[in-house]
This record gives C-alpha cells, structure tokens and sequence, in this order.
C-alpha cells in the first residue's frame, strides 16, 4: 500500500514487503471482525490457507478460502535481474 492504495503486484520495490498471514485453526471459532488498519491492504475473517510460489525474478503469494477454495487475495513482487 501506498498512500492509501493497494498494489497487486510490486515491481522492484524501494522497500522489504510484509505479509502477515494468521489462519491457524481455532476451536472456538472465527474472531469476527477487525477494525482496519491504515496500513493493512486486505482483511478476511475466514479460515484459509496460502500458496508461496518463488522463481529467481519473482515471488507470487494467493489467498484462498478453506471452504470453498476461492481466491481471495494474491499478489506478485518481482526484480527485474541486474545487468
């Protein structure tokens, strides 16, 4: 995020990207809702999971849904090599 708008995809990005994923199973169920953050791109309150896919110029990073497998996030940073 950059003044308040949400990239899909960092090209060669100026700074280190965080990503924060915390969809363990809980027992007693789902929290519910949060208040958002200015800092935070996206929030879901469903249990789910990621797929982490890397090559030497990229790192591609999807959210999907347990229930139902849908996508509900995903984005790609890439760097472009050095000559």
């Amino acid at each position: 995020m950059y003044q308040g708008v949400p990239y899909q995809s960092y090209n060669n990005p100026n700074a280190t990207v965080y990503v924060v994923v915390g969809m363990a199973g809980n027992r007693e169920g789902l929290m519910g809702s949060f208040s958002p953050e200015p800092w935070s791109v996206k929030q879901v309150s469903t249990f789910g999971y990621t797929l982490l896919q890397a090559s030497s110029t990229s790192l591609s990073l999807s959210l999907y849904a347990s229930e139902d497998a849908s996508l509900l996030d995903n984005f790609v940073i890439t760097k472009t090599p050095s000559s």
